[in-house]
């Protein structure tokens, strides 16, 4: 099932960034955005790090699209944290421009997940960034790394 976010206008959610939420996780997850004032730096175009801000934007939804809570109060105990994060700066994005960003899960290891992120200029049809986060699956109340969840790895066996 497709689930449009925000909903249509009128709903008082209008000026948020829509996400598409795929809640059957047989596809990627993408967040769409235009580039704005602030996400530009003094050369023009978007400073390197709000890449890793559309990032965490589109892991968060892709969480929030496979059921998965951040909190260990939610989901048994787990916490996950970055352990690695990898970008190649491929092109560039500037004012106005229309970006998508797409999740996929590259890998489900024993106690790490490696999600692809790629950034695609809609506008000028460039990849402008490609890269990867491992997230790695912690024990909330010992803090160390534990196995992943049968339900979690469930949850993100469907994103390809």
């Amino acid at each position: 099932m497709l689930l449009s976010y925000p909903p249509q206008e009128g709903t008082g959610l209008g000026a948020l960034s829509p996400v598409v939420y795929d809640r059957t996780m047989v596809g990627p997850v993408q967040y769409r955005r235009k580039v704005r004032f602030w996400d530009v730096d003094a050369y023009g175009h978007v400073f390197n790090v709000r890449y890793l801000v559309y990032w965490d934007d589109v892991l968060t939804d892709g969480f929030a699209a496979a059921g998965v809570s951040f909190l260990a109060a939610d989901n048994g105990g787990y916490e996950f944290v970055v352990a690695h994060l990898e970008c190649d700066y491929l092109g560039e994005a500037t004012l106005g421009d229309e970006l998508v960003t797409t999740l996929t899960v590259q890998e489900l290891g024993r106690t790490s997940i490696v999600f692809g992120m790629e950034t695609l200029n809609e506008t000028t049809g460039e990849v402008v960034a490609r890269g990867h986060e491992v997230y790695v699956v912690i024990d909330a109340d010992s803090r160390r790394p534990t196995p992943i969840p049968p339900e979690i790895r469930s949850a993100f066996s469907g994103l390809p």
